[in-house]
Formats: structure tokens, C-alpha cells, sequence
């Protein structure tokens, strides 16, 4: 699996500083810039990103039962 690009990472990092603290999946997170032509793809790659600490004030909970990804804001 890959990292998201330096843009990519720059842009959901400024996404999370805005939310307040709780749970959300990806499509939640993004709101209305939520324009991805893969969400699987875009979904392994943020997750890895997460996983290798490149977002502050976030972390990976768990897959729900529609399979989307859960993060924390924190």
C-alpha cells in the first residue's frame, strides 16, 4: 500500500484540524471535497498514511459494517 501525495496529506491535514473530536469515515471527513474517482484505493492509501503517524490529531478505530473505515479525530 502506498502514502497519500505531500498535497494530499497537506489537504486532509487541514481537513482534520478543522473537526471537532469524534468518529468518522472518510466521506464524513472530506464533506463536500469528498471527490474520489477510487475510494478503495484512497481509503488504503490514507489509512497507511495514518498508520505511519504523516496525520496529527487522528487514528484508525475500526472497519464498520458497511466496510468504510473509522477514524478518531482527537
Amino acid at each position: 500500500m502506498a502514502i497519500l501525495s505531500s498535497t494530499a496529506i497537506t489537504q486532509a491535514q487541514i481537513l482534520i484540524s478543522s473537526k471537532r473530536v469524534g468518529k468518522y469515515n472518510l466521506k464524513e471527513l472530506y464533506g463536500s471535497d469528498w471527490t474520489v474517482n477510487s475510494p478503495t484505493t484512497f481509503g488504503g492509501d490514507f489509512k497507511e498514511t495514518v498508520a505511519q503517524g504523516l496525520l496529527q490529531r487522528i487514528k484508525f478505530v475500526r472497519t464498520r459494517s458497511d466496510n468504510s473505515a473509522e477514524y478518531e479525530v482527537f
